[in-house]
């Protein structure tokens, strides 16, 4: 027996496979730059993003630890009337966080996605000079 192409036995043409779809036989160059990039792109995204959530996870728990150390101090230093009164006020100040760090720009930027969307580009650059403020 000879060497013979393997298409001749089954019918098939080179970039078919049995049920005679195509078949992308084009060979990348892994030494190639640009394909080498797109094909590891999706790996160091990846990796990136769990580093980033890591050093967020890391510095929460930090700054846990500096909470807790911090409350006893100041409890023993400024006494049972002192500390009532810092608890009203830490309940107060994270409320007012709360709202302007999470429900204000999420409204604005609702707002301003509306007016952009509606083409009103002059009515959205005064809103968002505004917020500026």
């Amino acid at each position: 027996m000879g060497k013979t192409d393997p298409g001749e036995y089954s019918g098939m043409n080179a970039g078919q496979t049995a049920s005679g779809n195509a078949v992308n036989t084009e060979i990348t160059d892994t030494n190639d730059p640009k394909t080498a990039r797109r094909a590891g792109s999706r790996k160091a995204g990846n990796s990136g993003f769990i580093k980033q959530a890591g050093i967020l996870a890391i510095s929460g728990v930090i700054v846990r630890i500096i909470g807790i150390l911090y409350r006893s101090p100041l409890a023993a230093v400024i006494g049972d009337e002192g500390n009532g009164y810092y608890g009203y006020a830490y309940n107060i100040y994270t409320n007012i966080l709360l709202i302007s760090s999470y429900s204000i720009p999420s409204a604005m930027s609702r707002a301003m996605a509306g007016k952009l969307a509606r083409r009103e580009y002059r009515s959205a650059d005064r809103m968002f000079r505004g917020a500026l403020i």
